[in-house]
């Protein structure tokens, strides 16, 4: 494979977690993201998430992104394993990608695919 090639990691999530462990568990996965890609300001309500996201390493724009995104708009997620760290693609029910998720341990990039699941299950 090549350095920079990213390979499929083939896993089918399921909506087994209580709100308040997938809220938990959202929320610590992108806070805990790798240098660049960690998020400030996470916000995990039973309908949405929210969190700020540097837009890169440029020196003359430094405002973070706010990103948004209603769990009920979950379409599908995928995870793939790039070098030593793990993608989970988040898209929304149009198609969208909405989300690009770097996580290092793969049984945790499983464990935000179940939360995302579960949290998509709720209805408020």
């Amino acid at each position: 494979m090549c350095a920079g090639c990213a390979a499929a990691v083939g896993y089918t999530p399921t909506a087994t977690m209580s709100q308040a462990d997938a809220m938990a568990v959202i929320a610590r996965t992108l806070e805990d993201q790798p240098g660049v890609y960690e998020a400030m300001n996470v916000e995990v309500s039973q309908e949405r998430l929210s969190f700020r996201k540097q837009r890169g390493r440029l020196v003359f724009n430094r405002s973070p992104a706010v990103i948004t995104f209603d769990f009920d708009s979950l379409g599908n997620m995928a995870m793939a394993r790039k070098r030593n760290r793990y993608v989970v693609s988040v898209w929304d029910t149009r198609g969208a990608l909405r989300l690009a998720i770097v996580i290092l341990d793969p049984a945790w990039a499983k464990r935000f695919m179940d939360a995302m699941t579960s949290m998509a299950r709720v209805k408020p």
